[in-house]
């Protein structure tokens, strides 16, 4: 091949033009033809959103997020007793020791009653329980059990001798 000659074509009217002309004014074209093609037609009803439609949500990541603890209760509260007079009102005894540094309180609260941060929601005779609001946080409250051993149960179970104490 000759090194220093352009290779060109033979056009349908007989010009030669170079090769490289050509592929030029080929891309031209192809590049115009793109340029020239319309829009769609819808395209200016999505910008308008007549729905007021949202765009989609992020991807949910698979991080797991803790819910916050709650915070602890403000004040410490027990259950001593449960009142019903005439199987109308019924009350509940509560201790209730608001924080450090505080004096321990006795309140007699009846249901929707409140006391500071403690607030009786429901009282249930039957199952001997109280429901309490304190604070935040909703609880139900019962006797406590006090476990005896069996060398108390013996010891208070055993008579007591008097006459041996006055020889």
């Amino acid at each position: 091949m000759n090194s220093g000659k352009l290779r060109t074509m033979k056009c349908c009217s007989g010009v030669r033009v170079p090769q490289g002309v050509v592929y030029l004014l080929l891309a031209g074209f192809c590049l115009s033809a793109l340029a020239d093609a319309k829009k769609n037609p819808y395209e200016s009803i999505a910008e308008r959103n007549p729905f007021a439609l949202k765009p989609p949500p992020p991807p949910a990541t698979n991080e797991v997020v803790a819910a916050p603890a709650p915070p602890p209760p403000t004040s410490t509260v027990e259950l001593t007793g449960i009142v019903s007079i005439l199987g109308k009102s019924k009350r509940a005894l509560l201790e209730v020791i608001p924080g450090p540094g505080k004096q321990m309180a006795k309140p007699i609260l009846a249901e929707g009653e409140k006391f500071e941060s403690v607030e009786v929601v429901a009282i249930n005779i039957d199952k001997n329980e109280v429901t309490v609001k304190n604070g935040t946080l909703v609880t139900n409250l019962t006797f406590k059990v006090v476990k005896s051993t069996l060398s108390q149960v013996r010891a208070k179970s055993q008579p007591v001798d008097t006459k041996a104490d006055k020889s």
